[in-house]
């Protein structure tokens, strides 16, 4: 079961990178156009809880490496999930709100994308960092203050791109997408 898992992950990363490319194209569309299509109405529509998910699935698989797998988290990886892990919080009570007073849905569903924008910025940064940082270091331009596991450690290298750092830089460009998703929706 656990192989099964392992190796599900990836695919599901890349799924979630598609939909955020399709995502991304909707939005491109919209704004050349200013008319709207079905993928940026559904993530707009839906934008609270399509990031509660995707949240949730990082979590679990960053939980499923660590404690299942063995994988021990770098610095870098630790800020990340600071930032990853603290967004499951803030959408999950989004949500919870928004059930329970139905007379002002949108307004819990704005206020969080207003965090999670910030948070899903410096988040990214940190990810883009990290994915550097090998070409960085060979040129002597940075490093990680880690002293127990390197920065650079691959785990997980799949389909020629796919690491930790490249699926936690995705849930947050994914997360910023449907914030924009979001605003349109609430333009409306």
């Amino acid at each position: 079961m656990v192989g099964w898992i392992e190796i599900f992950i990836p695919y599901g990363v890349v799924a979630s990178q598609i939909a955020g490319v399709c995502l991304l194209v909707g939005l491109i569309v919209w704004k050349a156009q200013k008319k709207s299509n079905a993928v940026v109405e559904f993530a707009g529509k839906n934008a609270t809880g399509l990031a509660f998910l995707l949240l949730l699935a990082a979590v679990s698989g960053s939980l499923f490496y660590s404690y299942v797998l063995g994988y021990e988290p770098c610095i870098l990886c630790w800020y990340q999930r600071i930032f990853i892990y603290s967004q499951l919080f803030l959408f999950g009570t989004a949500l919870w709100i928004q059930r329970r007073d139905s007379q002002e849905a949108d307004s819990p569903r704005k206020t969080v994308f207003v965090y999670s924008l910030v948070l899903s910025v410096i988040g990214g940064l940190i990810a883009v960092y990290q994915i550097l940082l090998p070409y960085l270091e060979k040129a002597g331009l940075g490093g990680c203050a880690s002293t127990t596991v390197s920065c650079t450690k691959l785990y997980v290298y799949e389909f020629g791109y796919l690491t930790i750092p490249v699926m936690s830089l995705s849930v947050f460009v994914i997360l910023i997408l449907l914030r924009f998703a979001n605003n349109i929706k609430n333009q409306n």
